[in-house]
């Protein structure tokens, strides 16, 4: 990977990519196997050198620029752009009015990303999403489309509101800060408002919800319910956290299950009744965590690279 194109990454991840910047990084994705198989790799060796460099300790020795360089690199590599879409508006006589670009961004499994949207407003997304967001917003409205979690810090603007769509519910606003958590896969959804106010409703507008500030919205049997947001470090995933505070070992091998996209079979049930509070980094990857919940629990675990599980026995 040559430094222009690290440098084209790097004005993309941070929103500055123009059109024909963006553009370049999905022709360079889709134009081989072998630019895909690269990203697999690099992302093979970005766990290593994660491993290894959390292993020095902190003060004991300078990080080679050369390498922090490449780290950043694997990084950015680690955002799969799945490609771009193009929307055609046309008026009463025919003509196309304007075309809206759609970009596509899915986050691998232990990985996160950060953008910021033509708008200004800023987006975290968690490992496992899937999000659909506009080149630039249309007159009328902002709307995107989330499958998974996002956290959003949306810039304020009185004449359109920001939806965020989702498979089960939509979520609007016009300026605030809140955290969006609705994968698709399990039918998980949840909103968290940390500033401002928001609306979630159904796609039909049968049902809707107002939820204020430091409340935060579930779905059980089919009804909203509401209560107060218990635990703030739980946000702390957009800085690469994942954090638990006295949660049972099963709830924590779910979120496990979620962030990594794998199947964690556990035959010793016992288990699953501890709780546990601690912090981890998302990037050190799941057996980071099964080594760290083994110190404190015995039991052994078996992972099966083909079929993507890890059994606890």
């Amino acid at each position: 990977m040559d430094i222009d194109l690290y440098n084209v990454l790097r004005r993309f991840i941070d929103g500055d990519a123009d059109e024909n910047e963006t553009k370049r990084i999905l022709s360079w994705l889709e134009e081989s196997p072998e630019n895909k198989r690269e990203y697999v790799e690099l992302r093979k060796l970005n766990d290593l050198h994660i491993w290894n460099s959390e292993s020095v300790t902190p003060g004991s020795q300078k990080r080679n620029p050369v390498r922090r360089m490449f780290a950043e690199i694997l990084k950015i590599a680690a955002v799969f752009m799945l490609g771009i879409f193009g929307t055609l508006y046309f008026i009463d006589n025919g003509k196309p009015e304007e075309i809206i670009l759609s970009q596509t961004i899915r986050v691998p499994a232990g990985q996160r990303v950060e953008l910021t949207l033509s708008d200004g407003t800023e987006v975290w997304l968690n490992s496992g999403s899937t999000f659909v967001y506009p080149e630039k917003f249309s007159t009328a409205a902002r709307e995107v489309k989330l499958d998974g979690e996002a956290y959003f810090k949306v810039k304020e603007n009185k004449d359109r509101l920001f939806t965020v769509k989702t498979l089960q519910y939509d979520v609007r606003v016009l300026g605030t800060e809140f955290n969006v958590k609705a994968y698709d896969k399990g039918g998980i959804f949840m909103t968290s408002l940390l500033k401002g106010s928001v609306e979630v409703s159904s796609p039909s507008d049968s049902e809707s919800l107002l939820v204020k500030p430091n409340e935060q919205v579930t779905v059980s049997e089919g009804a909203f319910v509401k209560e107060q947001i218990a635990d703030y470090n739980y946000f702390k995933w957009r800085e690469g956290l994942i954090c638990f505070e006295k949660e049972t070992i099963a709830l924590l091998f779910a979120k496990l299950e979620l962030y990594y996209d794998t199947k964690i079979e556990v035959r010793n049930k016992s288990l699953l009744g501890y709780t546990y509070t601690g912090k981890f980094r998302i990037r050190d990857g799941v057996e980071h965590v099964l080594k760290v919940l083994q110190l404190k629990h015995d039991f052994k675990y078996i992972k099966n690279e083909e079929l993507n599980t890890i059994v606890i026995e």
